[in-house]
């Protein structure tokens, strides 16, 4: 949420600074649902300053990779 209330004080690189390294923790010790929220935020900071964030790699599984419900 820090990455998200930075900008109204001006400091936009600040804000994405908080947000990448918010990031790196998550990836690197598992809570995946809040690295999803916070690549969210990163990319409402970059849409509101006129970027495109990267894309993410795009991978292919084959149909037999995918689990049935149960």
């Amino acid at each position: 949420m820090i990455t998200l209330d930075q900008p109204g004080s001006g400091d936009w690189d600040a804000a994405v600074r908080t947000g990448e390294r918010a990031l790196a923790l998550e990836v690197e010790h598992g809570p995946h649902l809040l690295a999803h929220q916070t690549r969210g935020h990163l990319a409402q900071l970059a849409a509101l300053r006129g970027q495109t964030p990267p894309s993410p790699p795009v991978t292919r599984a084959s149909p037999s990779s995918f689990r049935a419900w149960p």
